[in-house]
C-alpha cells in the first residue's frame, strides 16, 4: 500500500467517525468534494500544499473541540 493510500483511509475513517458528509468535510477543509472523494480512495497523491492548509481551515471552522479531519 502506497503512503498516499493510508492517508485517503485515514482521512475517510476520521471523516466517518465525526459524522461528517463528504459535502460538510470538503466546506470544512477547503477541498473540493471531488479531490476529498478521490483521496479518501487513494487515487490522488495530495501535496502537503492540499493537506495542511485543509487542516487549518477543519480545525478554525470546527463546532467540536479536537475535530481534525487531515
Amino acid at each position: 500500500m502506497e503512503i498516499y493510500q493510508a492517508v485517503g483511509q485515514n482521512i475517510h475513517r476520521i471523516r466517518k467517525a465525526q459524522q461528517l458528509s463528504i459535502d460538510r468535510a470538503a466546506a470544512l477543509s477547503g477541498v473540493s468534494k471531488s479531490m476529498l472523494g478521490q483521496i479518501e480512495r487513494g487515487l490522488v497523491n495530495p501535496t502537503v500544499s492540499v493537506l495542511a492548509p485543509g487542516q487549518r481551515r477543519a480545525d478554525q471552522g470546527s463546532d467540536r473541540e479536537g475535530r481534525s479531519l487531515f
